[in-house]
């Protein structure tokens, strides 16, 4: 059974230039059936053409064989080789110019759905890369945040605290580099995706190999670098004029030279296509796994850096608490000397007191000695006074003894009798 694929209508067009070749029109699909009934006896000559023939469009060049990228994904037509406003207007699948080799058509359709499968395979990988793109830079804006945190936190302690690691000065100056969070598309592998040149304006390049390709004006074609978004670092051949003179030629260096041969040059096309297909898979898993051991490379330098930072952190909480510590057994020993001071401020106190009451007592007791002095001196001009008195007495009974005498003389004397008083 043939897996010849239908006839397409004009929706499922093949891809536009910009999407592949620069030499393509923006409506790249084959005619339909409707259109295929308006196409003049000249292009109806052209699909009657052997199969092996090489087919020439009505500007009477050779019809480009290219692959479509779109609703037809990987399935060869015929194109005018001209540019986009010059072209005649030839357009036909291959498969409805093999109608008598089902064989050949079958052959060329497995290998369309390799290139399909194939670029499922790659959409996929491409698909998972950005999933563990995107869990990646979560996960580096995680470890740059806690890198900031730790920072941050030790040099608040730092400004607050003089250095205190006088053990080991040179763990204090550890350092860490906070790596930019870059966005999962910011990679070097989507590096060309952002290259404003088109692929007819790509770099000119000398050829790595030695092909003589002739552009349209009979020239050697120019080898040229594409950096479009679809087909990056890709190299291709073109007219070598400057791009206002150039004629339409172009040609992409990995896609075989025609040969003229139609089913030599489908095989070969669509063969090239799967294999760059396999070499692009193969590419961007290698792309993705170097990738992804630069990203553990530089998770495990991030884990070491928030290690490295949190043993410092750790250290100097450390030295603060064991500081802290001895301040608090400092002033508990003051505390202790002040309650003891206290003590002996009490005890002197208390000392002075009983002083100031012996003073006071003695006080009293001199005080009371002054008063018994008083009164002895009070007693002794008391006894004095007697004793003036007594003298006086005394004195007294002398002078009246005397005066007795002298009565008593003078009676004797006189020879009378004293009067008895």
């Amino acid at each position: 059974m043939s897996m010849r694929s239908p006839t397409s209508s004009p929706e499922d067009s093949p891809m536009s230039s910009h999407e592949d070749s620069p030499m393509s029109s923006d409506d790249d699909s084959p005619m339909s059936s409707h259109e295929d009934s308006l196409m003049s006896s000249d292009e109806d000559s052209l699909m009657s053409s052997p199969n092996d023939s090489e087919l020439i469009c009505s500007c009477g060049l050779p019809a480009k064989l290219i692959i479509s990228r779109n609703r037809s994904p990987y399935r060869l037509f015929y194109n005018c080789p001209r540019g986009q406003y010059n072209q005649c207007g030839f357009r036909q699948w291959f498969d409805e110019t093999m109608q008598t080799d089902i064989q050949h058509v079958d052959q060329i359709n497995l290998i369309s759905i390799e290139c399909i499968q194939l670029q499922e395979r790659i959409n996929e990988i491409k698909e998972e890369r950005g999933q563990e793109r995107s869990l990646q830079f979560k996960e580096r804006a995680e470890l740059n945040s806690q890198l900031s945190a730790v920072k941050d936190e030790l040099n608040k302690i730092k400004s607050e605290i003089k250095p205190v690691i006088e053990s080991n000065p040179t763990s204090a100056g550890v350092t860490f580099q906070t790596m930019s969070m870059s966005s999962p598309e910011d990679s070097p592998i989507s590096s060309y995706e952002d290259s404003p040149m088109s692929s007819t304006e790509g770099s000119s390049m000398s050829s790595p190999e030695n092909s003589e390709v002739i552009c349209f004006c009979g020239r050697l074609a120019k080898l040229r670098l594409s950096m479009t978004s679809k087909n990056p670092n890709r190299y291709f051949y073109n007219c070598p004029k400057r791009r206002n003179n150039q004629c339409d030629f172009f040609q992409w260096l990995d896609e075989p030279i025609p040969t003229g041969d139609r089913r030599v040059d489908e095989m070969n096309l669509i063969s090239s296509e799967r294999n760059r297909l396999k070499e692009r898979a193969d590419e961007i898993k290698e792309e993705w796994d170097h990738e992804r051991s630069r990203w553990n490379k530089e998770k495990v330098e991030l884990h070491l850096q928030l290690s490295a930072l949190k043993d410092e952190l750790d250290k100097i909480k450390s030295k603060i608490k064991q500081e802290n510590d001895g301040l608090d057994k400092i002033k508990s020993e003051i505390k202790l000397e002040n309650d003891g001071l206290v003590k002996i401020k009490s005890e002197i106190k208390l000392e002075k007191d009983g002083l100031d009451n012996i003073k006071s007592e003695i006080k009293l007791e001199n005080d009371g000695l002054v008063k018994i002095k008083s009164e002895i001196k009070l007693e002794n001009d008391g006894l004095d006074n007697i004793k003036t008195e007594i003298k006086l007495e005394n004195d007294g009974l002398d002078i009246k003894t005397g005066i007795k005498q002298t009565e008593v003389k003078l009676g004797n004397e006189s020879g009378s009798m004293p009067p008895l008083n």
